[in-house]
């Protein structure tokens, strides 16, 4: 990730070095250590340093959204961030591969919240409603972490559980690597009761055999009387997640990660973090991360995560555990009364589907008979299913209800 600092335990042996370059925005430049490098660890030499490569950019520019979190109280009347990575994928690595090349990034947001505000370093956005759009004339002069931030306030009539959906969008007139990484949507809860260090997991409920990315947050603050010198998280791994696909995409603070044995280990050294007291912003911090499931889940698989969040010396304070359900449709039950009533026609049909009534629409996820997640998108007067094959789907709306579609 974007400090270029990785650290390895293993055992004792001969091995083959090489930096991975598939679907990233680099490649490698130099000839010396090479693509790849043998080393030997020995009882003597445990440790090998300095094992370097040099990057550049490919021929052709990615541009991606990679992280969408929030930070802060989700609560009824209070402000809360909405931070995102989005830009040039090459920003992440240290490179900036896109200089030059313009567009226009869109995030539009539905659930129980309004704009209130923007943070420090972020750009103005032209609002329309609920979507907020930033045309870019060169991505090279776009700081992908912080410019497209936003304050938002929550509803005073939100209740605990109402959802807020977050939908992240890219394009450009250039030509890129990998257009599939142009779009996120992600879906945070309103709460009422909060505990400031603890874990969320999106999405929560998904059909069997699914294999797309399950992204997991965990938020920790220092409710101390005193700055924190030194945190550290320890997080379990469910044994039903692939290892090999573990990948951190978003972060508070300058971090070191390790993960052995199905615990993944964030380090924040000298992070001095204040307490909340002092700086009730500024004591707070996040990791993100995404991993995939293991492959052909069957229906009740649950994959549940806890961590462990350490300040300095003290006890760890252990946070909510997350729990992911791999559902056949008839099993799903959390359905609202007034989200039942949602109709689409026609169903069948040959690809678009249209909403009745979208008042009360906040975001729809469709998924394919394996599983797999193909269409999110937030509040639309219609679901566009022209570009997939022939079969049945299942929309999900609001998280909760399930509607079959037919596509002929």
């Amino acid at each position: 990730f974007s400090s270029g600092l990785f650290n390895y335990v293993t055992d004792a042996s001969t091995y083959k070095i090489s930096i991975d370059t598939l679907d990233k925005p680099y490649t490698v430049n130099c000839s010396y250590p090479g693509i790849d490098t043998m080393l030997t660890t020995t009882a003597a030499v445990p440790l090998r340093q300095n094992i370097n490569f040099e990057l550049k950019c490919k021929p052709i520019i990615d541009l991606k959204v990679q992280s969408i979190t929030r930070q802060g109280l989700v609560f009824p009347g209070q402000n809360h961030l909405l931070k995102t990575i989005v830009g040039d994928a090459s920003q992440w690595f240290g490179l900036n591969c896109a200089d030059g090349d313009s567009g226009i990034v869109t995030i539009t947001i539905n659930g129980p919240v309004a704009f209130f505000g923007l943070p420090t370093n972020a750009q103005s956005p032209v609002i329309s409603g609920n979507t907020f759009s930033y045309p870019v004339s060169n991505f090279g002069n776009v700081i992908n972490t912080t410019n497209f931030a936003l304050i938002l306030i929550t509803d005073t009539t939100a209740q605990q559980g109402d959802q807020v959906c977050i939908q992240v969008s890219i394009q450009t007139n250039s030509l890129e690597s990998d257009t599939l990484n142009n779009h996120l949507f992600y879906c945070y809860e309103v709460v009422n009761s909060y505990d400031p260090n603890n874990k969320e997991v999106y999405p929560l409920d998904v059909l069997p055999g699914f294999n797309d990315w399950l992204t997991y947050t965990i938020h920790f603050q220092n409710t101390g009387s005193a700055p924190a010198i030194n945190i550290q998280l320890q997080d379990s791994i469910d044994a039903n997640l692939d290892e090999q696909t573990f990948e951190v995409i978003n972060y508070s603070h300058y971090n070191e990660t390790s993960l052995q044995n199905h615990v993944a280990s964030f380090k924040f050294p000298n992070i001095f973090l204040p307490d909340s007291l002092t700086n009730p912003l500024g004591s707070q911090g996040f990791i993100q991360y995404r991993i995939r499931p293991k492959s052909n889940l069957p229906a009740g698989t649950q994959i549940k995560n806890t961590a462990y969040i350490y300040f300095d010396y003290n006890a760890p304070i252990i946070t909510n555990t997350t729990q992911n359900n791999f559902q056949l449709v008839t099993d799903l039950k959390s359905i609202d009364a007034k989200e039942s009533n949602f109709v689409i026609y026609p169903n069948p049909s040959s690809g678009i589907y249209f909403f009745k009534d979208n008042r009360n629409l906040q975001s729809i996820e469709v998924y394919n008979m394996m599983g797999e997640l193909i269409l999110s998108q937030g509040s639309a007067k219609q679901i566009n299913l022209q570009a997939f094959p022939k079969g049945i789907y299942v929309a999900r709306i609001n998280g909760a209800c399930v509607k079959r579609l037919v596509k002929e």
